[in-house]
C-alpha cells in the first residue's frame, strides 16, 4: 500500500550455534529413534556448512531427513532459511 506503515520485523541470527543447539534438543526430545539419528547427522552437517556454499545442499538434506517430523523441526525452518545464501 502507498503511504502505509511498515510493521514488519527482521530477525538477525548472530549466534548460529544457539539455533543448532536448540534444534538438536528438539530433535532429541521429539523425534523417535532411529529417525532421530539421521536427523541429528543432518543437523551437524548443516551446522558445519553454515556460511559456506555447501549450506544449501546440507539444508536440503536436513529437510529430506526431517520431512516426517515437521511438527518438531518446523519452527526452526524459517531461522535456518535465513542462512541460505
Amino acid at each position: 500500500m502507498i503511504n502505509s506503515v511498515d510493521a514488519s520485523s527482521n530477525t538477525v541470527i548472530s549466534d548460529h550455534s544457539s539455533v543448532f543447539n536448540e534444534l538438536r534438543e528438539a530433535v532429541t526430545t521429539g523425534v523417535p529413534s532411529p529417525d532421530s539419528e539421521a536427523v541429528l547427522q543432518a543437523v551437524s552437517a548443516m551446522e558445519k556448512a553454515a556460511g559456506t556454499k555447501q549450506f544449501t545442499s546440507r539444508y536440503r538434506d536436513f529437510i529430506a531427513a526431517a520431512a516426517a517430523h515437521m511438527a518438531v523441526v518446523g519452527p526452526f525452518v524459517p531461522l535456518l532459511a535465513e542462512l541460505l545464501t
